[in-house]
């Protein structure tokens, strides 16, 4: 070495930059949550952290006697929640009970019946919440 030197030395992450996704269940029905790429698979709430800028797709799927009824927060609608994870971000899928169909497994039928309990047709009892 003839004479001084200026050296700059510049450091890269390998990590990067991480934000949270925040997924809540709501409403009367049920359903699940998932994520692609993978991190989230919702119960009642659930979430995941992605690398910045990674495009996150949420998928709801409801349960036999529900129906989806779309999303609030971070994403609306009733279609996959596409987001681009550059913030933090908190979504809600609602799930509603459908009323159709059969709702519970062992129905009581009411025939021909008068007075103060006048119907017919099944009614359903639940016994635990």
């Amino acid at each position: 070495m003839s004479q001084a030197r200026n050296v700059t030395a510049t450091f890269n992450s390998t990590g990067g930059t991480t934000f949270p996704l925040s997924v809540t269940k709501a409403g009367t029905g049920a359903g699940t949550v998932t994520s692609s790429p993978a991190g989230i698979n919702c119960g009642t709430t659930c979430g995941a952290n992605y690398a910045t800028g990674t495009s996150v797709t949420l998928t709801a799927a409801a349960t036999t006697g529900s129906a989806f009824a779309g999303w609030s927060g971070a994403c609306t609608g009733t279609g996959n929640c596409v987001l681009s994870m550059t913030v933090a971000r908190n979504v809600t899928a609602t799930f509603n009970t459908t009323g159709g169909g059969t709702t519970c497994a062992n129905p009581v039928t009411f025939t021909n019946n008068t007075g103060n309990f006048n119907t017919n047709g099944a009614v359903c009892y639940r016994t635990n919440m």
